[in-house]
């Protein structure tokens, strides 16, 4: 298995409309900063709700994201204790839900390969 060293990525501007196309960012256990939208430019995903909670969930190396710090995987109220389970859960929830949407019209045959209809 090969390591990828990418520690910083910068992505603005890229017309990236959908999680599909961050996939194969999952790989790189070595990213730390990743930048979609800047004050600038952005990607059309960066319209999407919750894009930044999904991509937390892809990428759970990321330290930085959109040039703010990640503190927490998922806002909790102020004076609010994160309850660290429920919020993986909430994270979980929301990737299921973009790969559903990602694998509509998609058909899996005998063979087990998946076919874009």
């Amino acid at each position: 298995m090969r390591r990828h060293r990418l520690r910083v990525l910068n992505l603005d501007d890229n017309l990236i409309s959908s999680i599909s196309e961050l996939q194969s960012l999952a790989a790189l256990s070595n990213l730390r900063e990743l930048t979609l939208r800047s004050k600038q430019t952005d990607n059309p995903i960066c319209r999407k709700p919750k894009y930044g909670k999904v991509v937390l969930g892809l990428i759970p190396s990321l330290e930085m994201f959109d040039g703010v710090p990640v503190t927490r995987r998922v806002p909790v109220k102020e004076n609010e204790e994160p309850n660290v389970n429920e919020n993986m859960n909430e994270v979980k929830r929301d990737v299921q839900e973009e790969l559903k949407q990602i694998l509509k019209g998609v058909i899996v045959d005998n063979n087990t390969r998946l076919k874009i209809r």
